[in-house]
């Protein structure tokens, strides 16, 4: 996951999405989310998706870069289908449009809001060193998957992976969760050293406060009449 690329996508937009407060967009997508669950026919499900597609088209967010992140939802929420429903028309359509909606939902707030706007706001209800402990861990989350992935594919092309060495394929990925375990015991340590030279005493300040303005009116609403739209159908 590029989150470099998110983030920029979150902080440089000028929509009116961007501009509503954190809170806002967090209700709207408790609202969409609700939707989903509550959807019962392939059609209110699929206005839902209608819906949320020409919001992220109309916030200029690019769905051709971002189409990419529903297909993990998609795929085993198919797999689910495909498996464990009874009659793949129309309950598992209906898991896969819910899957694919749920995740349309989730990257237009995540690519319209910034994540140190949503952690601002988790820290007026959760303790200071958990919002602290989410906030890093969000970022390091990503590094450590992608150094793991990067380690993966360097065993595999060393040689390293036969499908018939059972025991050689545990030893040696045994190996490389070892160093990643160190890398992010070593990391976590610098981290800490960074944050302590920079001033860190307890807490994370953000200078974005969540203020209501008109702006959060377009996600409160859109979030309502969605679900308004997919109950009454």
């Amino acid at each position: 996951m590029d989150l470099a690329y998110l983030d920029h996508l979150a902080v440089q937009g000028e929509s009116p999405l961007h501009k509503a407060s954190a809170p806002a967009k967090l209700a709207f997508l408790a609202l969409c989310l609700a939707g989903v669950i509550m959807a019962r026919s392939v059609l209110a499900a699929g206005l839902e998706i209608a819906v949320l597609l020409a919001v992220i088209w109309w916030a200029r967010l690019p769905l051709g870069r971002l189409f990419h992140y529903t297909l993990y939802p998609v795929f085993f929420s198919s797999v689910f289908a495909l498996a464990g429903v009874e009659g793949f028309w129309p309950s598992g359509v209906m898991v896969i449009l819910k899957a694919f909606g749920a995740a349309l939902a989730v990257i237009l707030v995540i690519c319209s809001t910034s994540y140190v706007e949503v952690f601002a706001f988790l820290g007026r209800f959760l303790p200071t060193i958990v919002v602290d402990g989410l906030l890093v861990t969000y970022r390091s989350f990503f590094q450590l998957l992608s150094k793991m992935g990067n380690l993966f594919r360097t065993i595999r092309l060393r040689g390293g992976y036969s499908p018939l060495a059972l025991f050689r394929n545990i030893r040696n990925y045994g190996a490389a969760l070892g160093l990643i375990f160190i890398h992010s015991w070593e990391m976590a340590e610098r981290m800490y050293k960074i944050m302590a030279l920079r001033g860190y005493q307890g807490g994370i300040p953000s200078g974005n406060k969540a203020k209501f303005s008109p702006y959060d009116l377009l996600p409160l609403g859109l979030g309502t009449a969605i679900l308004v739209m997919v109950v009454s159908i």
